[in-house]
């Protein structure tokens, strides 16, 4: 049996916010990607496209401090990355939720892409089953399946239901 997990081994759950969620992030949909910042419409990164949606999602009036990622660090340093990635998920009061193989709309998702043994990629549980957003360094903020990406873990903020 594989240690990996991949977003076919979740269910997806429906909850009384996927609408609302869908909003959200559809609005980011189409945002260029660019390292280190988090403008809608102007440019975005993986790690703060999902501060950014839970800025929004949990009524914060200052966005979130996040560290920089070094320019020539680039995709292939996952150790900056995970650092950068981290730093958002302790940012938020969230909960590794990865063993109970269930997402909702607005989880956070760390992926593995490749042969990566650590996650180099986040993205966003979409509001439909199957769907995730993420901002890919060629299409900018854009949807994608859950079906076929290697999860390494779910996170969920504590305060989720009472968006």
């Amino acid at each position: 049996m594989s240690d990996r997990l991949y977003g076919k081994d979740f269910k997806w759950r429906s909850s009384s916010q996927d609408q609302y969620i869908g909003e959200v992030l559809q609005q980011w949909v189409g945002t260029p990607y660019c390292s280190n910042m988090q403008s809608r419409g102007v440019g975005v990164d993986c790690r703060l496209l999902i501060a950014a949606f839970y800025d929004i999602m949990l009524h914060r009036a200052i966005a979130t401090p996040i560290r920089r990622v070094p320019p020539e660090s680039g995709r292939n340093s996952t150790a900056a990355i995970n650092k950068a990635v981290g730093d958002i998920i302790r940012g938020f009061d969230v909960e590794n939720v990865t063993q109970q193989r269930v997402v909702f709309a607005g989880d956070a998702l760390a992926l593995r892409i490749g042969n990566e043994s650590s996650p180099t990629h986040g993205a966003l549980v979409g509001n439909q089953p199957g769907i995730i957003f993420h901002a890919d360094m060629v299409a900018g903020v854009t949807m994608g399946s859950l079906m076929d990406v290697c999860i390494t873990a779910v996170y969920r903020p504590r305060s989720r239901f009472t968006w």
